[in-house]
Order: C-alpha cells, then structure tokens, then sequence
C-alpha cells in the first residue's frame, strides 16, 4: 500500500519556480521540502519519491526541510577539524570567530566563547524575529500601498465630486474663471503627482523589505550561512524602521474655496 501512495504521489506534477528558496536536487526548478538524511540533499517530495522507489534506496528517510540540522564547517585554520565554539571575546584581533577544539588551546586560548551550536540556535532566533517583523512591516506596507492607490482614484477627473466643484467655479466666477480653474487643475496635479510619489515609495521600500525577508528566511532554510549574518540583521532592521506612514487624504475631505482665493485645505488638520 505505501509503495503504491508513494507511486500516486510521484506522478502528480509539482510547482515550477523561477526561483525556489531551496532548489531540489532533482530539479533545481522544485521548490525543496524535505531532506534526505541518507543522500544529504534536499528534495522536493515527488522527486524524493520517485528517487528513492527503487528497492536499494527504499531505506531511506527523510525530514521536513525546517528540520533539518545546520551544516557546521570545517575550522579555516585545521582544516581537518570541525568547528566547535565561536568566539565572544570583544578583544579578540582574529578575523576568524569560529574555531576548533586545537584553537581553543592556541589562537583562541583564555579567549571568551560560547558553543558553535548555542551560536547557531542564537541567530536562528534573531533571524526568525526578523522574519516575523518583517512580515508585519510587509502587511502594514501593503495597506498603507492599497490605501494611497485607494486615494489617488478620488482624484479621477472624471468623478462626480470634481466635476461638479469645477463647473461651480465656472459659475461662481465668470470673470476669473479661467485663473480659478488654473490653480485648481494645478492643485489637482500637484496633490496627484504627490500621491503618486508616494505609491511608487512605498512600492519599492516594500520590494527592498520583501526581498530582504526572502533572503533570511533563505538562509533559515539553507542553514550553511547562519553563523556571520550580522549584516543581514542590519538590513532586515533598517526595513523595518523605514516610513510607512503616508498622508492618504481623499478629494471629498479636503474644502476647495468656489473663488479658489486660498489653497484647498483639509476639513481636519489632523489628518494631513
């Protein structure tokens, strides 16, 4: 019976990516989903059945790809030895943090240090905070986008309301009609050109934000680049601290003098 799930499922077509967070090692083009303890690679799940159907390979297991353990290094300096620690210690010269357990007794001697694992599970944590702030910078990111689109379809010439406030004008003004209608096609433009910056400013901090959250958690899933991501911090920090706030003022809230004497200003201020 499990053999013949196992041969259902690998004749189902997966998802094609352009760009999968973790490439299967079958098909660069599947989006990786479990890790075979066995071969040491990452799989999609139909490749993984399929690969694994015959019988010498049918022993082996596999593991969702989240939990898949980190990869550890050798040391750059005893190359034939695996890292062990990682170094804490603020006076620490050495270029290279992570170290051995004959480094402990020679470049890293009576320096402070923690366990590469304690290191590791360390930056997966501030990693996946990141992650998670950052997905909530992403969703206020993305209604503050909708409601700036949102606004900016108030300023449609061909709405009710403006229509309506320029043939009052005309009427109101004969005279100086043509100089009202001037400034208020000007302010029109002005506040529309403004909204219109602003969209494109929130659009492309939110692909900088996005595309920062996809490197982390990239490097969540990958697992061999955990340890120096001091710089990927950084960033991910400076994403979430970026502006979202933006002025979204529909036409309908604003009061536009009939002489056009002053310039249109909101019905309340507090909301500029």
């Amino acid at each position: 019976m499990l053999r013949e799930l196992k041969e259902t499922e690998s004749t189902e077509n997966p998802a094609i990516y352009e760009d999968p967070d973790v490439p299967c090692f079958e098909n660069k083009n599947h989006k990786a989903t479990c890790f075979c303890i066995t071969c040491k690679e990452d799989f999609c799940q139909n490749c993984f059945n399929s690969t694994h159907s015959p019988k010498i390979f049918s022993t082996h297991q596999s593991i969702p790809l989240s939990e898949k353990h980190c990869e550890i290094p050798k040391c750059p300096i005893h190359e034939e030895k695996e890292i062990r620690y990682f170094c804490t210690d603020d006076e620490c010269a050495l270029s290279t943090k992570e170290f051995c357990d004959e480094c402990l007794l020679t470049e890293h001697k009576s320096h402070w240090y923690e366990s590469i694992e304690t290191r590791i599970k360390k930056n997966e944590e501030v990693l996946q905070d990141a992650v998670k702030n950052l997905k909530e910078r992403e969703t206020k990111m993305l209604q503050s986008s909708d409601a700036i689109i949102k606004c900016l379809s108030t300023f449609d010439e061909k709405k009710e309301g403006i229509s309506q406030k320029r043939k009052a004008i005309e009427s109101h003004f004969d005279n100086m009609k043509r100089e009202a209608v001037e400034k208020f096609d000007n302010w029109l433009t002005g506040r529309k050109k403004n909204l219109e910056f602003k969209k494109e400013s929130m659009q492309n901090n939110l692909k900088v934000l996005t595309a920062t959250r996809r490197e982390i958690e990239k490097t969540l899933l990958k697992k061999g680049s955990v340890l120096n991501v001091k710089e990927l911090i950084e960033k991910s920090k400076r994403s979430v601290d970026s502006d979202i706030k933006a002025s979204t003022l529909p036409y309908n809230d604003y009061i536009v003098p009939d002489d056009m004497s002053q310039e249109p200003y909101p019905k309340n201020s507090s909301n500029v």
